[in-house]
């Protein structure tokens, strides 16, 4: 009799532990996982890896460096992320990886004693990674800032069990993309030009909690032999404080690494402001972080010396990735909510697209989209009822692979006329 009991309870208990375990893999949320996975599962090789925070993770595209320069890399940066946080993804980083170059976001290194990250944002940093010293001291520094307690970081059941209204499709897939980690955007919103002094003062340094930790990271880089590259990725005005950048970039040469101040330096990498951001945030868009990246692989050959790899025992591997990339762009359309995403979306020597729209006129009323037609080399069409299936539509974009006439994905808009935009159901 005990031990029919035994064995009821030791069965409750694995059917119990399976139930949490998939509902804590559907409740997550995926955005760690997402960009993080194919570095976590593949055994290449990198040249160069990116770490910091949105404006790394949407200015710096991999899928350049390797076509354009042939150099291997991966963007490990994510939304909102403090150095200090950064300071545990390198150090998880390197034991997967030996890199030759590290690039660190100056834009969240901070000077004071706060964490300046969200509990949320955490989450982005440290999720995908496995349940190790790192990420366990990880977990203990972010405790110290937040409300939430530390379980809260290890269970995914428990840290997002108000998500039950959100879920949707991708909650129940393993899904992650081929582009190396970046989030590249396709929309197109006008931002002010900085203007700069040139001014190479140097703020004095307090020692802060983000200062210690890139001090942290540097420590780390000479350790290992790693060159490390302290980035400022190009803003809208405003956002860029020289004096201190002048500060952390002495301190960067301090320990023998090398800096890249962006913002000083747009007019040489040709950035133009009112096509070349994706919001209001000033995150560079796909136009943008082409020629920012591109600057970064003049830097990384010229500069740094790496070597270009596209003839190199794994190219076949890299240039696999890139097709995968070019082929997953049509399955992630139905994320672009406006014509402008949509069409940049595909923008890809493996698709054509075609633009059928009601009223000519309406193309010049949504900021950027005539731009990005003539980009793309697109000539829009007039349309009725006929060709746009239903007098509730205004636009309708047809995709089909280059040289082929087969149709792969369309998309139907309707023109928001309070915000000048043609727009899919929301």
């Amino acid at each position: 009799m005990k031990s029919a009991k035994l064995i009821r309870s030791i069965i409750f208990f694995i059917i119990l532990i399976i139930v949490l375990g998939l509902l804590s893999y559907i409740f997550m949320k995926k955005d760690s996982r997402h960009y993080k996975y194919q570095f976590l599962t593949s055994d290449a090789e990198y040249d160069a890896l990116f770490f910091g925070s949105s404006h790394v993770h949407e200015g710096i595209d991999p899928v350049v460096l390797w076509e354009d320069f042939g150099i291997r890399s991966y963007n490990l940066a994510s939304a909102g992320e403090s150095v200090q946080m950064t300071y545990y993804v390198v150090r998880e980083a390197l034991l997967k990886a030996q890199p030759k170059v590290i690039f660190i976001d100056s834009f969240k290194i901070g000077d004071g004693d706060s964490l300046d990250q969200s509990y949320s944002f955490v989450h982005e940093s440290i999720d995908a990674f496995p349940l190790n010293s790192t990420k366990l001291e990880a977990i203990d520094y972010a405790s110290q800032f937040l409300e939430q307690n530390k379980f809260s970081f290890l269970s995914k059941l428990y840290a997002y069990h108000g998500r039950y209204g959100e879920l949707g499709r991708k909650d129940f897939k393993n899904e992650y993309t081929f582009d190396k980690g970046a989030y590249i955007m396709t929309s197109i919103v006008p931002v002010e030009k900085p203007v700069l002094t040139g001014s190479r003062e140097k703020t004095e340094l307090k020692g802060g909690l983000g200062v210690k930790a890139y001090e942290n990271i540097l420590e780390l880089c000479q350790e290992k032999g790693i060159k490390c590259v302290l980035l400022s990725v190009p803003m809208k005005a405003g956002r860029f404080d020289e004096e201190y950048f002048n500060a952390l970039a002495a301190l960067t040469e301090e320990y023998g690494g090398y800096y890249i101040e962006g913002n000083a330096a747009v007019d040489e990498i040709g950035l133009d402001f009112d096509h070349d951001f994706g919001d209001t945030e000033s995150h560079l868009n796909l136009l943008g972080a082409k020629k920012f990246t591109s600057y970064v692989g003049e830097f990384l050959s010229g500069k740094l010396g790496i070597a270009d790899g596209r003839g190199g025992a794994d190219a076949p591997l890299w240039e696999a990735d890139m097709r995968r990339w070019s082929e997953q762009k049509k399955d992630l359309l139905e994320e672009k909510k406006d014509a402008v995403a949509y069409l940049f979306g595909i923008y890809d020597p493996l698709y054509t697209a075609e633009v059928y729209v009601r009223e000519p006129g309406l193309i010049d009323r949504q900021y950027g989209l005539r731009f990005c037609l003539d980009t793309m080399g697109i000539e829009p069409e007039e349309a009725g009822d006929d060709v746009l299936g239903s007098g509730a539509y205004d636009m309708r974009i047809r995709v089909r692979y280059t040289g082929s006439d087969e149709q792969l994905t369309e998309q139907y808009f309707s023109f928001d006329k309070e915000r000048n935009i043609f727009k899919t159901d929301e």
